[in-house]
Formats: structure tokens, C-alpha cells, sequence
């Protein structure tokens, strides 16, 4: 799995150990070509990746692992994104992930353009 990562020019990649390892060795590649940084994380290192795994977390709350979403209507799971989206975080500063997301739509809005609020 390739993942758009932060780095101070917003030119990183980390590619995920394993299998996935072969796609990042070509990746790795173009880093000259492409202007990119290639960094891997660790798969069994979940403390570097704290948003996700709790996001994970929260979805085992309404899916057990290895639950197959096709069962699921699109609503079903739209309730469920809307549930979790609406839920303070405190990494956010317990403001929930939409709150944040609004916010940074609203920042990134030029004075002058026609807006549908």
C-alpha cells in the first residue's frame, strides 16, 4: 500500500513492509526522477500510527474484524462514517473530524469567490 505521507516539501511516500515491499523497491525507483522520499514504517510498529489504529478501533466497534462490508448497505455504512466522523477526538483537540475538516475548507477559501453558505 502507497501512502501519501508529510514531509516539509509535500513530497513523501511510505510504503508498508511486507509484500507491499517489492512496489517500494520500484517506487524507490523514481525518487530521483520523481522528487519523492521513501520511508517505510515498521508493520508490526502501531504506536507509530496512532490515528489509524484508533480509527481502526472504532470501526471494531461496528465491524468485528474480518467482517465482510459487502453484507452492508451504502447507507448502513455512510451511518456509520457520519458516527464517526461526528465524534470528538482528542488528538483534534476534541473537536470531531468534521468540525476540523469544515474548518480547513473554510481557511482554504479566497475572499471574493461565491461561496454556498
Amino acid at each position: 500500500m502507497i501512502q501519501e505521507g508529510e514531509d516539509p516539501r509535500g513530497k513523501a511516500i511510505k510504503v508498508q513492509s511486507g509484500v507491499q515491499s517489492r512496489r517500494g523497491r520500484a517506487v524507490a525507483g523514481l525518487g530521483g526522477q520523481a522528487d519523492v522520499q521513501v520511508r517505510r514504517r515498521p508493520a508490526l510498529a502501531p504506536w507509530q500510527r496512532p490515528t489509524n489504529e484508533n480509527t481502526n478501533g472504532l470501526l471494531r466497534q461496528y465491524f468485528p474484524k474480518g467482517t465482510d462490508l459487502s453484507r452492508w448497505s451504502a447507507e448502513d455504512l455512510e451511518a456509520v462514517a457520519l458516527a464517526i466522523n461526528n465524534r470528538p477526538r482528542k488528538i483534534l483537540g476534541w473537536k470531531t473530524p468534521a468540525e476540523v475538516f469544515t474548518e480547513q475548507l473554510r481557511s482554504l477559501q479566497q475572499p471574493g469567490v461565491a461561496t454556498t453558505d
